[in-house]
């Protein structure tokens, strides 16, 4: 039995992608700017999700915060694809 995979076309210089943190808090904040920074650098525009510091307890914010970063992502159509810090 083969499985079919369809596979999503290839990232391009240009292409939007959103960044969100879907679990536990960002432990080093700077390295995630710095990263940013390496995307933005060969072409690609980052869209940061709102709350991307947010911190509530060790998560990255309320459960139906953090579902609604990923929710907007995902709903985006402009969107080419989701970063997940």
């Amino acid at each position: 039995m083969t499985l079919s995979c369809q596979l999503p076309p290839p990232l391009r210089p240009g292409d939007c992608l959103h960044v969100v943190v879907p679990s536990g808090t960002l432990r080093e904040p700077d390295a995630l700017h710095r990263g940013i920074e390496i995307w933005r650098s060969r072409g690609y525009e980052i869209e940061l999700s709102s709350g991307v510091e947010a911190r509530w307890g060790y998560l990255a914010g309320k459960d139906c915060d953090r579902r609604r970063q990923l929710a907007t992502a995902l709903k985006d159509p402009g969107c080419r694809g989701v970063l997940c810090a």
